[in-house]
């Protein structure tokens, strides 16, 4: 079996592999040689988003595994004075806040809003269909 890294093969169609989100900031942080504290600063300068210390620890370390929400990564972005999508992650942060808006009421956060339980919005297994809107036939 021939080993597809091995330098017989062309790797020029192999891609880069992409620099992870925390890596990214990490890369970012140290080459301007900020402390987490004064990117912190940074972040709480540049905009009106509060990003601590220990979420900047957290996320250079990648051992929770989370993308951060696009909100987040805008906020450190203008902090270290870059564009958003310098970020590997950030076209998934923004499909899913773009998600999130895009999502209408359930009924349950409609019942909710009218002040109802969601069963009071639900015939029950009991009713028959005809006896809850009152068409036609005995009960």
């Amino acid at each position: 079996m021939i080993n597809p890294l091995s330098s017989r093969l062309a790797t020029c169609c192999i891609p880069a592999v992409a620099e992870l989100f925390g890596v990214a900031l990490r890369r970012l942080r140290t080459d301007r040689a900020w402390s987490r504290d004064r990117l912190s600063s940074e972040i709480a300068r540049a905009g009106d988003r509060d990003v601590p210390v220990s979420t900047l620890r957290s996320y250079e370390s990648g051992n929770d595994g989370r993308i951060p929400d696009a909100e987040i990564i805008e906020a450190i972005a203008a902090g270290l004075g870059v564009d958003p999508d310098v970020f590997y992650e950030w076209p998934i942060a923004l499909a899913r806040r773009d998600a999130r808006t895009a999502v209408k009421p359930s009924v349950a956060s409609r019942a909710r809003k009218a002040g109802r339980r969601l069963s009071d919005t639900r015939p029950t297994s009991r009713e028959k269909p005809d006896a809850r809107d009152g068409a036609g036939g005995a009960p």
